[in-house]
């Protein structure tokens, strides 16, 4: 990011989440639904579902740490309670011996949050359903293939706050749009298509009008009242779009 400041370069992202990039810089943007919604969504549920007492197990890094942070900001606001966290390596961790360390701890719980790479919360989920039955929540890549393949039927009816995209509550605009992509593709387009659309079309329809500067766009981006994109009405608060998500679980395997 200091490079792009240094040289007065504008970052525009239609996929970057993490929380930590929300207001990092004037030159930074993305209008993908930020983790920090996904979280409070999920942290909302989880008080609401009557799980008073949430363990986290977290892969330590810099992005499900912060999500993790997020998670137990607004549950804790809400009057629940986070008393055991636990987190594990990035590479070879023994995640079993993690939770059998602590399993008297982990079964006063009413339910366990996962973070990390999909694979290595596939790999968590499985651990902790051999011994334990708690509600399992979890970032919403633990519907990847490669949660799918390293936890099996282990993550079934995993909890995790879903970013939605639905063109016909979004408005008729939208609708063409995915009936063009699907004309062209073969395929219905994915949150992230229409992402990505919004994020070429806003720039391009900004330079139209005369915004040819990293400064120009910028200020234009940080006034926009609101913008109608394929994937949603867009406006900047602290570089993102806010986003919305509903909460699903995982279809058995």
């Amino acid at each position: 990011m200091s490079i792009a400041e240094a040289e007065n370069v504008l970052l525009f992202s239609p996929l970057a989440a993490t929380p930590q990039l929300e207001g990092i810089s004037a030159h930074f943007f993305s209008n993908w639904p930020p983790d920090s919604d996904q979280m409070t969504k999920l942290a909302s549920y989880a008080a609401t579902a009557e799980m008073r007492c949430i363990a986290v197990l977290v892969q330590d890094m810099q992005g499900s740490v912060s999500c993790s942070k997020c998670f137990a900001d607004e549950f804790v606001r809400q009057g629940g309670r986070i008393p055991v966290w636990l987190k594990f390596s990035t590479r070879g961790a023994d995640i079993g011996r993690l939770i059998v360390d602590h399993l008297d701890e982990l079964k006063q719980v009413d339910g366990i949050l996962l973070m990390g790479w999909p694979e290595e919360m596939g790999r968590a989920a499985k651990e902790v359903r051999f011994r334990l039955d708690a509600p399992l929540l979890a970032y919403c890549d633990i519907k990847d293939i490669d949660a799918v393949n390293s936890g099996g039927a282990a993550i079934n009816d995993v909890i995790y706050a879903n970013p939605v995209f639905n063109a016909d509550v979004i408005g008729p605009h939208s609708r063409v749009f995915v009936d063009r992509f699907k004309q062209r593709t073969g395929a219905s387009p994915t949150l992230e298509d229409a992402c990505c659309y919004d994020a070429v079309m806003l720039l391009a329809d900004s330079m139209k009008s005369g915004h040819t500067t990293a400064d120009a766009i910028g200020q234009m981006l940080r006034e926009l009242q609101g913008y109608d994109g394929v994937a949603g009405r867009l406006q900047f608060t602290k570089g993102v779009v806010r986003g919305h998500y509903e909460i699903s679980r995982v279809k058995p395997i």
